[in-house]
């Protein structure tokens, strides 16, 4: 099996034009335009679809929020999700390729992102392999393109096993002519402080056997941190040097790019309050506030008054967003990804149709 796997691995590549070296990136060309993935979570599924089916011409990626990991390895739908394969019909009929979002995020909210339940299904060889195959049929059962790998919060010591997991599921899904996509956590560099979320994923020898890297490059600032921009263009940049330090086909990275807003009170320990782009609007236009523009962070904000509390929101619309598409484009990178559809700046799909005008 494993010699037929490794053939069909490197016909998938071979089909994707993906390079065998990185060309140094001085002397780096686009060969073809930005790609466009956005993700449609099923908690916001109908405001989500309808966002995609407006702009669906300008998408090259859709990812469906549907599946978690069970306790016995197997793939599970979220109780309030619903597969709704008219999607993946919409998708395929404009060229679009369909993906599956797994993630180890459990289905009761208190229980959250469940590192153990990973561990326990990369822990060697045969489970491993026992893991991938489930994923493996959940995407072929369902007519997925390929999988987008979501596993958060795993324990740094599992880095190891967790590669030899990306491989396995690699070389399991190429066999079948699906891609995968791997989620990563936004790091600036190796053992970094303030970093260690992300320490048990080796981007480097991840690279080797998944399809597309997938950068969250947000949260600089969120509901546990002091407000402040969501994704500044500076931190930003170091992400994807990093990223491309390690020799990475930058072809083979996606940018994630938020498409929300952060909501702090200031002097108070309530909880920062996530934002959609719509709901913010309705805050401004209520509070007739105006908008301010950080020209370093390449970003908006607005600070107000109300009930004798002071807030300050921070959030993305279509200029920041434009701005980290062009720095995607500019570093070279296959494509960027959008979290979330649903409620976004409408002005995002006029910009997007810029960047793919340019190439």
């Amino acid at each position: 099996m494993a010699a037929a796997a490794i053939l069909a691995s490197a016909i998938f590549f071979t089909e994707n034009n993906i390079p065998d070296t990185l060309v140094p990136k001085e002397e780096y060309k686009r060969t073809k335009p930005l790609m466009i993935r956005g993700s449609i979570p099923y908690w916001e599924q109908e405001k989500a679809y309808l966002s995609f089916s407006q702009n669906a011409a300008r998408f090259d990626y859709i990812s469906l929020y549907w599946y978690y990991l069970e306790k016995d390895g197997q793939v599970k739908k979220y109780r309030g999700a619903k597969e709704d394969l008219n999607i993946m019909k919409l998708a395929h009929d404009n060229n679009v390729k369909a993906g599956a979002i797994v993630t180890n995020l459990l289905d009761d909210e208190d229980l959250g992102w469940n590192s153990a339940r990973v561990e326990t299904w990369i822990k060697n060889d045969e489970v491993i392999e026992a893991h991938a195959e489930a994923i493996v049929e959940k995407i072929k059962s369902t007519g997925f393109d390929g999988v987008i790998l979501d596993y958060e919060l795993v324990d740094k010591s599992q880095k190891d096993n967790f590669s030899k997991f990306v491989k396995e599921l690699s070389l399991q899904m190429h066999q079948e002519n699906k891609f995968v996509t791997m989620a990563l956590h936004p790091k600036t560099g190796q053992n970094k402080k303030g970093e260690a979320i992300g320490q048990f994923q080796d981007w480097k020898e991840i690279s080797k056997y998944a399809d597309q890297l997938s950068i969250m490059g947000y949260s600089e600032h969120g509901d546990e941190d002091e407000a402040g921009p969501i994704a500044s263009v500076g931190w930003v940049e170091s992400i994807i040097n990093y990223a491309l330090s390690l020799d990475i086909p930058p072809e083979k990275l996606f940018l994630g790019i938020p498409l929300y807003g952060y909501r702090w009170q200031i002097g108070s320990d309530e909880n920062t309050e996530g934002l959609t782009f719509t709901q913010i609007q309705k805050i401004i236009a209520a509070n007739q506030i105006e908008v301010q523009w950080d020209e370093s962070a390449k970003s908006p904000y607005f600070e107000y008054d109300k009930g004798g509390n002071t807030y300050v929101v921070w959030f993305e619309n279509s200029q920041s967003v434009f701005e980290k598409m062009s720095l995607a484009d500019k570093k070279g990178l296959g494509g960027v990804n959008f979290w979330r559809l649903g409620d976004e700046d409408p002005e995002i799909w006029v910009k997007v149709q810029e960047i793919k005008a340019k190439n």
